[in-house]
């Protein structure tokens, strides 16, 4: 980690240790704060913040090359398609195919042919305005989830009437088990194929739940100053009755969820996020339930958007799940998802330092110049995800 990163690590550590009473600053690493989470099931755990930015090169954002002049439903797919079979997925790894069922392409096949009934050309654009600021890999991921549940693309066009900027805050990757090392070949797959990274402090580099699965994040910064954070997990090796190893089985490796978050920008404060009680007093639908939100110790606030029911998985894929728990049918029949999170920006000056950090040059009008204080992935958040039963 060079000494720019430390130092500007440094600097956001003084800044949260204004914004918030819980933290308790490091005696030997001034970019790192601990704290110990509220709530019972947390009752002893001490969790720390690196707050040094990620030391690593820019990748090219090459999905703006494939996407930005998507203006209908017809070519966002069209387009799809295209990137899908240009580039490297999981189905070209031929042992990481050995589980999924068949129908988990039947899936994908049945979104991509109802698009153009349930998406307009409207929504097509708005898709492609988010995912022309991506790589290839994280573009593919965000289409699938946003074309699985007409209700979902209400967020985009709910950002759009209020001059909110939608970003993609992180991808989740459901593998099989532990046993097999799915989740490893799939970790290794995007450091090759993708040239995402490891996290650089150790407190990050591997996730274990209480709940029987573990999980590797990756990291990659765009040339354009994006982040993708991917979130790689799996059972644990004799956690049978854990749902991600059934979910992977039947949907194969489209993303499990997408997280999406929204900034505003003003001349007087610039780019701040976007609060997910703003955006429960702007919705129409009633897309996600505010009692349903979580807080995280107030670092972070989430909260999945309400799930469509899926009807058509077949009966082999039903009565295994069933055989080994009844109650893994219902996170079955949930499918795909899509999280909103809401999450501290810095401030302006920060910003600015963050950006120079990487050689991008800092424009606060620009909306995809967000830069949010805390990372996602930090070891208490491995228990807190809490997802309403479909209807």
């Amino acid at each position: 980690m060079a000494l720019e990163h430390d130092l500007l690590g440094s600097d956001i550590a003084d800044w949260l240790m204004t914004q918030y009473t819980i933290f308790e600053r490091d005696k030997i690493n001034p970019s790192q704060l601990h704290f110990c989470p509220t709530g019972d099931k947390y009752a002893g755990l001490k969790v720390s913040f690196n707050l040094s930015p990620v030391d690593l090169p820019l990748e090219v954002a090459d999905a703006q090359q494939q996407f930005q002049h998507v203006q209908t439903i017809n070519t966002l797919i069209s387009q799809y398609w295209a990137v899908r079979q240009a580039n490297h997925f999981e189905h070209d790894i031929p042992v990481a195919m050995d589980n999924i069922h068949p129908w988990a392409d039947d899936f994908l096949d049945t979104l991509m042919t109802a698009a153009s009934t349930h998406y307009t050309d409207q929504d097509a654009c708005l898709i492609a305005q988010l995912i022309s600021t991506l790589d290839s890999y994280a573009a593919i991921k965000t289409i699938e989830s946003l074309l699985n549940n007409p209700q979902d693309i209400l967020l985009l066009r709910i950002a759009k009437e209020n001059n909110w900027q939608v970003h993609l805050d992180h991808i989740a990757i459901r593998c099989g088990n532990q046993r097999d090392e799915d989740a490893e070949r799939i970790f290794n797959f995007l450091m090759k194929h993708y040239h995402y990274y490891p996290p650089q402090h150790i407190e990050e580099a591997y996730l274990l739940s209480s709940e029987g699965w573990n999980a590797y994040p990756l990291y990659k910064i765009m040339n354009n100053g994006q982040v993708i954070r991917i979130i790689v997990s799996q059972a644990d090796s004799e956690h049978h009755q854990q749902t991600i190893q059934h979910w992977n089985h039947a949907y194969g490796y489209t993303a499990h969820h997408i997280g999406l978050r929204l900034t505003q920008h003003s001349a007087e404060k610039g780019r701040q996020q976007v609060s997910l009680t703003e955006i429960n007093h702007s919705q129409q639908n009633n897309i996600f339930n505010l009692d349903a939100v979580i807080k995280s110790s107030n670092l972070m606030h989430q909260v999945f958007l309400n799930p469509v029911k899926v009807n058509s998985l077949p009966n082999d894929i039903l009565a295994g799940a069933k055989k080994v728990d009844p109650e893994i049918l219902t996170s079955l029949k949930q499918g795909k998802l899509i999280e909103l999170v809401s999450r501290l920006e810095l401030p302006e000056t920060l910003k600015e330092k963050w950006f120079t950090l990487y050689q991008i040059r800092y424009e606060a009008s620009n909306p995809i110049h967000s830069v949010p204080a805390f990372n996602l992935f930090t070891p208490f958040k491995a228990d807190c995800h809490y997802i309403k039963e479909a209807g």
